[in-house]
C-alpha cells in the first residue's frame, strides 16, 4: 500500500485523530470544505478523483462579480517542505500586486510537501500522485465559484513548485498562459517529453551561485547540500530556455542585455530574451540569470544559510506578475491591439487606438503581427472609426468647391489579409465612407478568410489609409 493510501485511510478512518493526520498529510490544519464567495483569505479542502486536497486562496476586495469583467488567476506553488499557507505569508507582496490586477491567488498544498515535477525521485512523483489531473480540477472547481478568465490563467513556483510549473506548461498548455519559475530549471525527463500543444509564455529565474540546483544541469554533487532536497536530475537553464525556444517556436537570435543594479549587493542580472514577435501566438520567453545569487525567492532572505546568498536586484514576485499580466491566452480567439501589436507607416497614437488624420500621406496605417492563427480561424474583424461616413461638405474641401461634397461612396482605406509566409493575400476589401454606419463611432469591419493549410504561416492584418479621411483603429480580432 502506497504512503498516500495509507494517510488517506488515516485520514478517513480515525474520527479523533483526524486533524493529526490531516496536518501529517498536507502540512496544513484542517481547513473549511466550503469555499465563501468573498474578498479575504481563506483555507479550503476539497474532494478530488484522487482524494482530498487544500489550498489557501486570497480573493482581493476589487475582485469582479460581473461575467462581462473576468478575474485573472495565479496559482502559486510552494517549494519542497513548504505548504501554501506558509508561502503565501512569505509573499507579502503578491497580494497588493493582486488588488492593483484585480487577480485572485491560490496556493496549493502539495501532498507530503511536495509537487510530482517529472523528476521522479519527490514522494508525489514516486507513489503515482497525478498533480497535473489535480490542478485540472482545481481550476475547474474555483470556476464554479468565481468569474475566472480563460485566457489569463498563470502558474508559478520556486525550486520543486517552479520545476512543476513547467511540467504544468508542458501538459496542460491548454489551460496556462504563461508561467514563472525560481530557481527551478525543467526536470531532465521532462525536457525530453515536452509536448505543448499550445505556446507557453514563461519567465524564469536562475542563481548561478545555487548549491542545490546546479545552473549547468544534472546532479546536484555539492558535499555540503546534495542530502538536502529530493535530488534527481535538472535540465540546465540553455537546455530550459532552448526547450522553450523551440517549443514556442521562437525564431531569431535571443535578446541578451544586463539590468541596471539596484544595489552594491554582489550581485548581478543577465537577461536572455525571445520577445513576442519572434515565437508563436505572441508568447514570449524571458530567463533572468543572476551572478552571486543562491537557492533563493529574491529579494526575500533564505531560511537556510546553506541555501546562499538573495539579490537585491531583483524582486521576483514583480518580475512574475508584470510578465504575466503582459500575457493573455490566445488559442479562443486572437485579439490586436493597434498600439501593442502592430507595426505603422503612418498615423499616430490616440488614447482610443491608432489614428491618422486627413490630409496625411498614404500608407499603413497598421500592418503586422506576423502570427500564426492555426487551421480554423475564417474572419477578421477590423475595429474602426471614421470622421464622417456620408461625406464630407465643400467648406471642408475649398479646392473642389463645384462639388457640393465629397461623395459617401470615396474609398478611404483598403483591408487586407497577407500570409507573410507565402506571400499571398488571402483576402482583400476596398472600404468607403458609406461602410460605416455612423460617424465617430467604433464598428467592427469583417473580412472574411480561411487560415486553413496555413497553421505554421506568418499571417498580417493590414491597413492602407489613401489619406482622404481621419481614421481610427483599435484593434483586430481574429476568430
Amino acid at each position: 500500500m502506497s504512503k498516500y493510501l495509507k494517510k488517506s485511510v488515516l485520514l478517513f478512518g480515525l474520527g479523533g485523530t483526524l486533524i493529526a493526520a490531516f496536518q501529517n498529510f498536507t502540512g496544513a490544519t484542517l481547513p473549511s470544505r466550503e469555499l465563501r464567495m468573498q474578498a479575504g483569505e481563506q483555507k479550503i479542502l476539497m474532494q478530488t478523483s484522487q482524494g482530498p486536497r487544500t489550498f489557501s486562496i486570497f480573493v482581493p476586495p476589487n475582485y469582479s462579480q460581473n461575467f462581462y469583467k473576468k478575474n485573472s488567476l495565479l496559482l502559486a506553488f510552494h517549494g519542497g517542505e513548504g505548504t501554501g499557507e506558509n508561502l503565501m505569508a512569505q509573499l507579502g507582496s503578491l497580494k497588493t500586486l493582486a488588488i492593483k490586477n484585480q487577480m485572485i491567488v491560490v496556493y496549493p498544498d502539495g501532498l507530503y510537501k511536495n509537487w510530482a515535477d517529472g523528476r521522479g525521485v519527490t514522494e508525489p512523483d514516486v507513489n503515482g500522485i497525478n498533480d497535473v489531473k489535480f490542478v485540472r480540477e482545481l481550476i475547474s472547481f474555483l470556476k464554479t465559484k468565481f468569474f475566472i478568465s480563460s485566457t489569463q490563467i498563470y502558474a508559478m513556483g520556486m525550486s520543486n513548485g517552479g520545476i512543476f510549473s513547467h511540467r504544468l506548461a508542458c501538459e496542460a498548455s491548454d489551460i496556462f498562459a504563461a508561467i514563472g519559475s525560481d530557481v527551478g530549471p525543467m526536470a531532465t525527463n521532462i525536457l525530453s517529453s515536452c509536448q505543448p500543444k499550445e505556446p507557453v509564455s514563461v519567465v524564469a529565474i536562475q542563481g548561478l551561485d545555487d548549491p542545490l540546483i546546479p545552473y549547468v544541469g544534472g546532479y546536484n554533487t555539492n558535499p555540503l547540500t546534495k542530502n538536502l532536497g529530493d535530488g534527481g536530475s535538472f535540465a540546465s537553464w540553455n537546455q530550459t530556455f532552448t526547450n522553450w525556444k523551440a517549443d514556442n517556436g521562437c525564431l531569431g537570435e535571443p535578446q541578451v542585455s544586463y539590468l541596471p543594479l539596484k544595489v552594491q549587493d554582489g550581485t548581478s542580472i543577465q537577461k536572455w530574451r525571445y520577445n513576442y514577435s519572434q515565437c508563436r501566438n505572441m508568447a514570449e520567453v524571458d530567463y533572468y540569470l543572476v551572478k552571486g545569487m543562491g537557492h533563493v525567492w529574491p529579494p526575500g532572505a533564505p531560511p537556510l544559510k546553506l541555501q546562499g546568498n538573495t539579490s537585491g536586484n531583483i524582486d521576483a514576485t514583480q518580475v512574475f506578475v508584470d510578465f504575466f499580466m503582459s500575457h493573455k491566452k490566445t488559442y479562443r480567439q486572437l485579439e490586436f491591439q493597434s498600439e501593442v501589436h502592430f507595426f505603422h507607416q503612418v498615423g499616430q497614437l490616440e488614447r482610443l487606438g491608432w489614428s491618422v488624420a486627413r490630409g496625411q500621406n498614404a500608407g499603413y496605417l497598421n500592418y503586422g503581427p506576423y502570427v500564426e492563427v492555426g487551421a480554423n480561424k475564417t474572419q477578421a474583424l477590423f475595429y474602426m472609426m471614421i470622421d464622417n461616413h456620408q461625406g464630407i461638405p465643400c467648406a471642408y474641401n475649398p479646392r473642389n468647391c463645384s462639388l457640393s461634397m465629397i461623395p459617401a461612396n470615396e474609398p478611404v482605406a483598403n483591408l487586407d489579409i497577407y500570409d507573410a509566409t507565402s506571400g499571398e493575400i488571402l483576402a482583400s476589401k476596398q472600404i468607403k465612407r458609406r461602410d460605416f454606419a455612423a460617424s465617430r463611432t467604433y464598428q467592427a469591419l469583417t473580412l472574411p478568410f480561411s487560415s486553413v493549410g496555413r497553421e505554421n504561416h506568418l499571417i498580417e492584418f493590414r491597413v492602407y489609409s489613401y489619406g482622404s479621411a481621419s481614421l481610427n483603429v483599435d484593434g483586430v480580432i481574429v476568430k
